[in-house]
Protein backbone atom coordinates (compact mmCIF):
# COMPACT_ATOMS: atom_id res chain seq x y z
CA UNK A 1 0.00 0.00 0.00
CA UNK A 2 1.22 3.14 -1.11
CA UNK A 3 2.44 5.66 1.58
CA UNK A 4 -0.41 8.58 2.43
CA UNK A 5 0.96 11.78 1.41
CA UNK A 6 0.26 14.68 4.49
CA UNK A 7 -0.25 17.87 3.48
CA UNK A 8 2.55 20.42 2.95
CA UNK A 9 2.72 23.82 5.23
CA UNK A 10 1.83 25.10 1.49
CA UNK A 11 -1.45 23.12 0.95
CA UNK A 12 -2.33 23.76 5.09
CA UNK A 13 -1.32 27.42 4.15
CA UNK A 14 -4.41 28.06 1.85
CA UNK A 15 -6.69 27.34 4.37
CA UNK A 16 -8.62 29.57 6.06
CA UNK A 17 -7.33 30.54 9.86
CA UNK A 18 -10.37 28.50 11.58
CA UNK A 19 -10.34 25.59 9.28
CA UNK A 20 -6.48 25.80 10.20
CA UNK A 21 -7.25 25.13 13.49
CA UNK A 22 -10.04 22.82 13.48
CA UNK A 23 -7.34 20.39 11.34
CA UNK A 24 -4.92 20.77 14.06
CA UNK A 25 -7.15 20.24 16.97
CA UNK A 26 -8.58 17.20 15.27
CA UNK A 27 -4.92 15.90 14.55
CA UNK A 28 -4.09 16.21 18.47
CA UNK A 29 -7.69 14.94 19.23
CA UNK A 30 -7.03 11.68 17.12
CA UNK A 31 -4.07 11.04 18.82
CA UNK A 32 -5.19 11.73 21.87
CA UNK A 33 -8.33 9.01 21.57
CA UNK A 34 -5.24 6.38 19.83
CA UNK A 35 -2.80 6.58 22.51
CA UNK A 36 -2.69 4.19 25.34
CA UNK A 37 -0.65 6.29 27.50
CA UNK A 38 -1.56 10.00 27.07
CA UNK A 39 0.29 11.68 29.68
CA UNK A 40 1.67 10.05 32.26
CA UNK A 41 -0.82 11.69 35.16
CA UNK A 42 -4.61 12.41 35.47
CA UNK A 43 -3.39 16.11 35.36
CA UNK A 44 -1.22 15.20 32.57
CA UNK A 45 -4.04 14.13 30.98
CA UNK A 46 -6.54 16.77 32.19
CA UNK A 47 -3.50 19.59 30.32
CA UNK A 48 -3.29 17.73 26.89
CA UNK A 49 -7.39 17.85 26.73
CA UNK A 50 -7.42 21.34 27.76
CA UNK A 51 -5.29 22.68 25.58
CA UNK A 52 -6.99 21.02 22.50
CA UNK A 53 -10.47 21.69 23.80
CA UNK A 54 -9.53 25.82 23.77
CA UNK A 55 -8.57 24.96 20.27
CA UNK A 56 -11.81 23.25 19.12
CA UNK A 57 -13.90 25.98 20.71
CA UNK A 58 -11.86 28.69 19.21
CA UNK A 59 -12.54 27.36 16.12
CA UNK A 60 -16.16 26.51 16.35
CA UNK A 61 -16.99 30.12 17.90
CA UNK A 62 -15.02 32.08 15.76
CA UNK A 63 -13.92 33.85 18.75
CA UNK A 64 -9.88 33.07 19.98
CA UNK A 65 -9.28 31.60 23.02
CA UNK A 66 -7.04 32.50 25.45
CA UNK A 67 -4.45 29.86 24.83
CA UNK A 68 -1.21 30.63 26.36
CA UNK A 69 -1.56 28.93 29.90
CA UNK A 70 -2.71 25.91 27.75
CA UNK A 71 0.37 25.70 25.86
CA UNK A 72 2.78 26.37 28.61
CA UNK A 73 1.41 23.32 30.23
CA UNK A 74 1.24 20.87 27.23
CA UNK A 75 4.76 22.12 26.27
CA UNK A 76 5.72 21.24 30.24
CA UNK A 77 4.51 18.31 30.24
CA UNK A 78 6.29 17.44 26.85
CA UNK A 79 9.53 18.47 27.73
CA UNK A 80 9.43 16.99 31.00
CA UNK A 81 8.69 13.23 29.39
CA UNK A 82 11.22 14.70 27.20
CA UNK A 83 13.98 14.86 29.89
CA UNK A 84 12.95 11.81 32.06
CA UNK A 85 13.32 9.81 28.91
CA UNK A 86 17.37 11.36 28.00
CA UNK A 87 17.53 10.78 31.54
CA UNK A 88 16.92 6.82 31.84
CA UNK A 89 18.89 6.53 28.65
CA UNK A 90 15.83 5.62 26.55
CA UNK A 91 16.03 5.57 22.94
CA UNK A 92 14.78 9.16 21.05
CA UNK A 93 12.03 6.81 19.38
CA UNK A 94 10.46 6.41 22.71
CA UNK A 95 10.59 9.67 23.85
CA UNK A 96 9.21 11.15 20.24
CA UNK A 97 6.21 8.67 20.87
CA UNK A 98 5.69 9.41 24.42
CA UNK A 99 5.27 13.04 24.26
CA UNK A 100 3.73 13.21 21.27
CA UNK A 101 0.26 13.90 22.76
CA UNK A 102 1.25 16.51 24.57
CA UNK A 103 2.67 18.12 21.90
CA UNK A 104 0.29 17.80 19.22
CA UNK A 105 -2.11 19.41 22.17
CA UNK A 106 0.39 22.41 22.16
CA UNK A 107 1.00 23.05 18.33
CA UNK A 108 -2.95 22.65 18.24
CA UNK A 109 -3.72 25.42 20.99
CA UNK A 110 -0.68 27.43 19.48
CA UNK A 111 -2.73 28.06 15.72
CA UNK A 112 -5.34 29.89 17.61
CA UNK A 113 -2.62 32.74 18.67
CA UNK A 114 -0.53 32.58 15.58
CA UNK A 115 -1.11 34.07 12.30
CA UNK A 116 0.12 33.58 8.73
CA UNK A 117 2.17 30.97 7.82
CA UNK A 118 3.05 30.40 11.51
CA UNK A 119 -0.13 29.07 11.86
CA UNK A 120 -0.19 26.66 8.93
CA UNK A 121 3.58 25.20 10.67
CA UNK A 122 2.02 24.55 13.94
CA UNK A 123 -0.88 22.34 12.43
CA UNK A 124 1.57 20.47 10.23
CA UNK A 125 3.74 19.73 13.12
CA UNK A 126 0.90 19.05 15.30
CA UNK A 127 -0.23 16.68 11.72
CA UNK A 128 3.56 14.94 11.73
CA UNK A 129 3.76 14.24 15.54
CA UNK A 130 0.49 11.97 14.84
CA UNK A 131 1.62 10.55 11.84
CA UNK A 132 5.12 9.37 13.13
CA UNK A 133 3.50 8.05 16.13
CA UNK A 134 1.01 6.09 13.49
CA UNK A 135 3.41 5.15 11.03
CA UNK A 136 2.32 2.06 10.93
CA UNK A 137 -0.79 2.24 10.85
CA UNK A 138 -2.47 3.61 7.89
CA UNK A 139 -6.05 4.28 9.32
CA UNK A 140 -4.65 7.60 11.18
CA UNK A 141 -2.55 8.98 8.45
CA UNK A 142 -5.86 8.48 5.77
CA UNK A 143 -7.79 9.95 8.49
CA UNK A 144 -5.72 12.81 8.60
CA UNK A 145 -5.15 13.20 4.59
CA UNK A 146 -9.03 12.91 4.27
CA UNK A 147 -9.93 15.76 7.13
CA UNK A 148 -8.28 17.87 5.27
CA UNK A 149 -9.57 17.26 1.84
CA UNK A 150 -13.03 18.01 3.35
CA UNK A 151 -11.82 21.40 4.81
CA UNK A 152 -10.58 22.47 1.57
CA UNK A 153 -13.17 20.84 -0.39
CA UNK A 154 -15.48 22.73 1.74
CA UNK A 155 -13.89 26.12 2.31
CA UNK A 156 -13.90 26.50 -1.68
CA UNK A 157 -17.54 24.79 -2.05
CA UNK A 158 -18.96 27.24 0.82
CA UNK A 159 -16.77 30.19 0.24
CA UNK A 160 -15.55 30.15 3.46
CA UNK A 161 -12.86 33.30 4.50
CA UNK A 162 -11.04 33.77 7.58
CA UNK A 163 -14.17 34.44 9.73
CA UNK A 164 -16.06 31.16 9.02
CA UNK A 165 -15.78 28.99 12.15
CA UNK A 166 -15.37 25.15 11.79
CA UNK A 167 -16.85 23.34 14.68
CA UNK A 168 -15.84 20.09 15.67
CA UNK A 169 -19.38 18.27 14.23
CA UNK A 170 -18.36 19.28 11.11
CA UNK A 171 -15.53 16.13 10.91
CA UNK A 172 -18.65 13.76 12.15
CA UNK A 173 -20.99 15.09 9.02
CA UNK A 174 -18.59 13.32 6.71
CA UNK A 175 -18.04 9.75 8.18
CA UNK A 176 -19.18 6.34 6.34
CA UNK A 177 -22.15 6.13 8.31
CA UNK A 178 -23.43 10.05 6.84
CA UNK A 179 -23.20 7.94 3.60
CA UNK A 180 -25.56 4.97 5.00
CA UNK A 181 -27.61 7.56 6.48
CA UNK A 182 -28.30 9.68 3.77
CA UNK A 183 -29.65 6.39 1.22
CA UNK A 184 -31.74 5.22 4.48
CA UNK A 185 -33.24 8.53 4.14
CA UNK A 186 -33.75 8.32 0.35
CA UNK A 187 -35.02 4.70 0.71
CA UNK A 188 -37.75 5.26 3.65
CA UNK A 189 -38.48 8.97 2.56
CA UNK A 190 -38.23 9.10 -0.69
CA UNK A 191 -37.53 11.99 -2.76
CA UNK A 192 -41.18 13.85 -2.02
CA UNK A 193 -40.67 13.84 1.12
CA UNK A 194 -42.14 16.81 2.80
CA UNK A 195 -40.36 20.37 1.96
CA UNK A 196 -40.55 21.74 5.41
CA UNK A 197 -38.78 18.76 6.79
CA UNK A 198 -35.94 18.26 4.17
CA UNK A 199 -35.61 22.14 4.64
CA UNK A 200 -35.34 21.68 8.19
CA UNK A 201 -32.83 19.05 8.57
CA UNK A 202 -30.74 21.02 5.75
CA UNK A 203 -30.31 23.62 8.26
CA UNK A 204 -29.55 21.55 11.07
CA UNK A 205 -28.45 18.31 10.03
CA UNK A 206 -26.13 17.82 13.36
CA UNK A 207 -28.94 16.74 14.94
CA UNK A 208 -29.16 13.83 12.92
CA UNK A 209 -25.43 12.92 12.80
CA UNK A 210 -25.49 12.83 16.26
CA UNK A 211 -27.71 9.98 16.62
CA UNK A 212 -26.46 6.62 16.93
CA UNK A 213 -27.81 4.27 13.53
CA UNK A 214 -30.42 2.66 15.89
CA UNK A 215 -31.64 6.16 16.92
CA UNK A 216 -31.47 7.50 13.45
CA UNK A 217 -33.76 4.30 12.28
CA UNK A 218 -35.80 4.96 15.07
CA UNK A 219 -36.54 8.81 13.79
CA UNK A 220 -37.15 7.39 9.85
CA UNK A 221 -39.75 4.76 11.05
CA UNK A 222 -41.39 7.35 12.96
CA UNK A 223 -41.46 9.84 9.67
CA UNK A 224 -42.53 7.42 7.56
CA UNK A 225 -45.52 6.67 10.04
CA UNK A 226 -46.31 9.88 10.37
CA UNK A 227 -46.48 10.38 6.42
CA UNK A 228 -48.60 6.77 6.04
CA UNK A 229 -50.87 8.35 8.13
CA UNK A 230 -51.11 12.06 6.53
CA UNK A 231 -51.25 10.12 3.21
CA UNK A 232 -54.18 8.00 5.15
CA UNK A 233 -56.30 10.91 6.16
CA UNK A 234 -55.99 12.98 2.83
CA UNK A 235 -57.11 9.66 1.01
Amino acid sequence: MAKIQLPSVEDIDVLPRWAIVALAARCARRLQASSQQCGKTNSDQDAIANAIAVAEQSAASGIPEQVDEAIRAAKAIANRITQEGFGAGDATEWIAEDCAPASAAAYAAATVQNSGRSRAQSAYWAMHGVAYVHEHDSAIPDGMRRDYDLLRESATKEDWNNDSPVPPAFFALHTEFEEKAIQLFNDKIGVEADAKLIEYCTRHPHLLYSLTPRQFEEVIAVWSWIRCRSHTAHA
